[in-house]
């Protein structure tokens, strides 16, 4: 069960309070839930051998539309589909995140992670528009490393 997100102004700045997610991730004032409950890792179950599927859940804490876009830092190992898109208010999306069997990826998997970023958007705009156009930092983000774990874990 996903804990309600308490959304405070504090020198007129909107911050996060969630006790689910740890400091570093309310210091980025990161306002989309993640299901499962990610807070640091990203899980692959089954052998690094092989293709393996996982799937995120993205849902949107604000009350704001926000665009939001999921990047890997080794994209001939990593598909992420839909990698960007819009949420409105409350508003799901289903990320799926498929590993591609890539020569010595073992031995750099602790160099790798994943970054889910968001910020606010207008109405109508389209969600790679909105992140061509952007400038400076994200509102929100979330960076989670990568791991491996047997498919009978």
């Amino acid at each position: 069960m996903v804990n309600d997100i308490k959304i405070v102004n504090k020198n007129n700045e909107k911050q996060v309070i969630n006790e689910e997610f740890p400091q570093h991730v309310m210091e980025n004032n990161f306002l989309l839930s993640v299901e499962p409950n990610l807070t640091d890792k990203i899980y692959f179950k089954g052998s690094m051998n092989q293709e393996i599927t996982t799937h995120l859940i993205l849902t949107n804490r604000d009350d704001y539309k926000q665009a939001f876009k999921v990047k890997c830092s080794k994209n001939e190992t990593f598909k992420i589909k839909p990698s960007f898109g819009v949420l409105q208010h409350s508003e799901k999306t289903k990320i799926t995140v498929t590993y591609i069997p890539t020569p010595n990826f073992e031995n750099e998997i602790a160099r790798h992670h994943f970054g889910i970023f968001h910020i606010p958007c207008s109405e109508g705009a389209h969600p790679l528009a909105i992140w061509e156009t952007h400038y400076g930092p994200p509102q929100g983000s979330l960076r989670l490393k990568i791991e491996f774990q047997n498919s009978d874990s």
